[in-house]
Parts: C-alpha cells; structure tokens; sequence
C-alpha cells in the first residue's frame, strides 16, 4: 500500500500565499520520498487541488501552460505533511 500524506500547514513553493494555502487539507499518495520531502503524481495532486479548490487548481494549471513547464512531480517538504496511512 502507498503512503498517502495530508497536508497540514501551507507549503513553500511556486504562487502566492493565497494559492499555496489551498493545498492544506488535500490528501495526496507518495510515489517517492527523500529525508526532508514527499514527493507525489503532479496531475494527480492538480486534480485533488482542483476538487477542493477550483481557483487554486486554475491558477496552477495556467501557469504550468505558460510557462511550459512538464515535471511530472510535485515536492513537499515532510514539515508540511502528516502521514494518513503508516
């Protein structure tokens, strides 16, 4: 079984603090982890992100197409996380 983490406090990253605090709440499955980081699905946290919060998920989306970014993975510092699933 996969880890899932939950995010718990707003994370550091790309966009404004308005938008990174959407993420808090959004549970999200680990596909690879680091000491200090979570790693997960980029399109599948854009999708839970989007369910909770279409605004967030918007602005996410928009700046992935103008920027022409493609990773494919998104990095959350363990800081920010709770394990749901030990």
């Amino acid at each position: 079984m996969a880890t899932k983490i939950k995010i718990i406090a707003t994370p550091l990253g790309i966009g404004p603090r308005h938008i990174r605090e959407k993420w808090v709440g959004c549970c999200l499955e680990v596909v690879s982890e680091t000491k200090f980081s979570y790693c997960v699905e980029a399109s599948l946290a854009l999708h839970v992100l989007t369910q909770s919060s279409p605004n967030a998920g918007q602005w996410f989306h928009d700046l992935w197409k103008e920027a022409g970014v493609k990773t494919k993975k998104f990095t959350f510092g363990k800081q920010f996380c709770q394990i749901v699933n030990p």
